[in-house]
């Protein structure tokens, strides 16, 4: 249904017949004319960009991702993903202290200031 209708077409930037738009087309997919499914398509995929970056952002900041347990909790009971969930919870819930191990390794000299 969205595929075949044409929401825009530029005449300039033709991959086909422009020299330079080729290399656009072959490395980031260009058309000079864009579908309803292409657009939405584009949205979506940098919208999941966005989220994932700023969950990364969020998860740098605080030192964990909200609902993360719950998430896990659900992946341990799907067939193909307990053996990770199970893993991602052994090292949550393994309660490493990062400052202790960086004071470890300074003491003992192998690392320097």
């Amino acid at each position: 249904m969205f595929r075949s209708q044409t929401v825009w077409h530029v005449n300039c930037c033709n991959p086909e017949t422009d020299n330079g738009w080729d290399v656009f087309n072959a490395i980031l997919g260009w058309q000079n004319t864009a579908t309803y499914g292409s657009v939405i398509a584009y949205n979506v995929y940098w919208a999941f960009l966005v989220l994932t970056v700023s969950l990364l952002i969020y998860e740098e900041k605080t030192g964990s991702l909200p609902l993360k347990n719950q998430f896990l909790s659900a992946m341990s009971k799907v067939p193909g993903l307990r053996g990770w969930a199970a893993k991602k919870r052994a090292n949550q819930n393994s309660n490493v202290n990062e400052h202790e191990v960086f004071r470890q390794v300074q003491a003992a000299g192998l690392l320097r200031e």
